[in-house]
């Protein structure tokens, strides 16, 4: 089938699609702060033909084909779509060129991992997408870095062997879309809600590694409602979920996921699902560690249904390494194969989001905010047709129409009600396969964070810590954060980062902050322009005892200004104290202080000595 022909099926597909929504009507989502209830034919106009939990008949995957499947494992990832991992993939609908506006370019090679992360917001996926013309992700926050274009980069298959192997044996589906046209928090609601609750980016403001309930007063996250009207809200939700289905249906489940304190505790999604995250099971079933995984499997112990994230090491989210993260997969995978489980699991291993990087395939439009980008999916079971690449579209609520049909769930929005189940990529009357279990690899070696050169903007303090501004090397203004205590570094000492001038040069190590592109945490700061100065010397040129400041001429030098405190003392030349007031035009002096080689200026000055004429020079 032609590219052209291709895109012709998705935009028809598209356009069912959206009369779907338009027949559905206003309702599209729950009111975000309404209490849990299941869908009625109020709500979902299909949600009244679904079979309830009791029913006495046999379970149904597909074409009253009899289903086998007791596990559902959704496995999800970090920031990648399907063309930054499989364009070029034998037999999907992959590319080996990437549009840049009205050009186009070959997609370059991805590194394991990146030096940061690039621009993934809601903002930006619109950017990017362009209306369907998917030519811009070129132009998002980080998409260059130090000279090369990650946003417009393919994966080699050595470069992710474990990943190619899954997508060959089973079936990887290269029309899965990211429901929403946004980043993580949005798409990992959808998972467990089959809505976002209209938000389409991460929440912002939050003191803590948190976007749930819990993130503090100050979090808030942009809801785009149908009519196109924008606000802000605390990022703390009560509508119903696949989880609350499941506990009136006695369907088991677990949500396995980074815990308070860790940075991949923001993609706890139920954290802000107010009834679950304040309830009895947040500690016993909805926040459980990934720790925790393999070794509950291999204990005989898998809920009905399980979520699993990784902590961000292992999540592959930019700047993390790829090979770690494909590893750690392969860990909890070949836990599932080894055990008595397999013949009864489908795992879904997916990825939340696009996560800045090129696709060429534009999202269907079913509404003001949704599809996003194409996201990697591939479908490991027994029962996964062998070798296949499936065409169909799907979005990451195609998983809970699947859960739902297996456990006799309730749908919960119009997502689940119109989605296409994964079960179409399921063959129940094969017999089951053999496990594949593969080995880990040995990964590149991958530290933490870059070392770079910048330009120093500004530092204030702000709730408890440092924010500081610096102009990084691709002329793009980071935001830094430090802890209160953070000392930076210079030559001969150390100082509060607020005693950098605006234009000094520093070098930094930065680490990504997975909360949004340009945000880093500041791991060591230094000072290139700084020097801690014993014995300066030189003549008073000129005296400000306003501003308690001296004009220092220096000889074959340039005349630097001291700029003196209350704390400076005061020397005469026989080691005596006097006042700032006794100092004269003409004298030689000696300063102790920091020198500043690039504003010709010295601070934090420690002491000024009047030196005689035999010890001036």
């Amino acid at each position: 089938m032609t590219l052209h022909r291709r895109r012709s099926r998705i935009q028809q597909t598209a356009l069912a699609a959206a009369l779907i929504s338009v027949v559905l009507g206003a309702g599209l989502m729950s009111s975000a702060l309404s209490a849990p209830r299941r869908a009625s034919a109020d709500t979902d106009p299909r949600a009244a033909s679904v079979p309830r939990s009791g029913a006495h008949h046999r379970v149904f995957c597909i074409r009253r084909r009899p289903c086998p499947i007791k596990h559902i494992i959704y496995l999800i990832k970090e920031n990648h779509t399907f063309d930054n991992l499989f364009a070029h993939f034998p037999g999907a609908d992959g590319t080996n060129y990437a549009m840049e506006g009205h050009r186009r370019v070959r997609l370059g090679k991805m590194p394991d991992h990146l030096p940061f992360d690039i621009g993934h917001s809601g903002g930006s996926a619109g950017t990017a997408v362009n209306r369907g013309r998917m030519n811009q992700f070129y132009l998002l926050s980080g998409a260059i870095q130090f000279g090369h274009d990650y946003a417009d980069s393919a994966y080699q298959p050595s470069s992710i062997p474990a990943y190619w192997h899954y997508a060959k044996t089973y079936t990887v589906a290269d029309h899965f879309f990211s429901t929403i046209l946004g980043s993580s928090f949005p798409n990992h609601l959808v998972t467990v809600a089959a809505q976002s609750g209209q938000t389409v980016d991460n929440p912002h403001g939050q003191l803590v590694r948190s976007w749930g309930c819990d993130a503090g007063p100050y979090s808030t996250v942009t809801v785009k409602a149908p009519n196109g009207s924008i606000s802000r809200v605390p990022p703390c939700f009560n509508f119903n979920t696949l989880a609350d289905e499941a506990d009136r249906a006695h369907v088991s489940w677990k949500y396995y996921a980074p815990t308070y304190g860790s940075w991949g505790y923001v993609w706890a999604s139920f954290d802000a699902i107010q009834h679950i995250r304040y309830s009895h099971e947040w500690k016993t079933k909805a926040d459980v560690s990934p720790s925790h995984f393999i070794p509950q499997v291999s204990r005989g112990k898998l809920p009905s249904l399980t979520w699993l994230m990784s902590d961000l090491k292992y999540s592959e989210h930019p700047p993390q390494s790829m090979c770690l993260g494909e590893n750690w997969d392969v860990r909890a995978i070949n836990a599932v194969e080894r055990s008595r489980f397999w013949k009864s699991t489908v795992i879904v291993l997916t990825w939340d989001d696009f996560g800045g990087f090129y696709d060429h395939v534009p999202p269907p439009v079913i509404n003001n905010i949704a599809f996003g980008p194409r996201v990697p999916t591939i479908i490991i079971s027994p029962y996964a047709y062998s070798h296949r690449v499936d065409h169909s579209i799907y979005d990451f609520s195609s998983v809970l129409r699947f859960a739902e049909d297996t456990f006799h769930l309730g749908r919960l929005s119009s997502y689940d009600s119109s989605a296409r189940s994964i079960a179409h990529m399921l063959d129940f009357s094969r017999k089951p396969s053999h496990p594949l279990i593969l080995k880990t690899r040995k990964c590149p070696k991958y530290v933490p964070g870059v070392v770079t050169k910048a330009v120093f903007i500004s530092a204030h303090l702000e709730n408890g810590r440092f924010v500081i501004l610096l102009r990084l090397p691709d002329n793009t203004v980071g935001t830094v954060f430090a802890r209160r205590k953070t000392r930076m570094h210079y030559a001969g000492g150390t100082a509060s980062p607020q005693k950098a001038s605006q234009g000094d040069t520093v070098r930094v190590r930065l680490l990504g902050d997975p909360t949004q592109a340009g945000y880093f945490q500041l791991a060591h700061m230094v000072d290139l322009d700084l020097h801690y100065e014993r014995a300066m010397k030189g003549t008073i040129g000129a005296l400000d005892p306003n501003n308690g400041q001296i004009v220092m001429d220096r000889f074959h030098h340039p005349a630097v200004v001291v700029k003196t405190s209350a704390t400076t003392r005061f020397y005469d030349q026989n080691g005596h104290p006097i006042q700032f007031t006794d100092l004269a035009q003409g004298q030689p002096i000696k300063v102790r202080g920091v020198w500043n080689s690039r504003t010709q200026e010295v601070f934090s000055v420690v002491s000024v000595r009047v030196l005689n004429s035999q010890s001036a020079g």
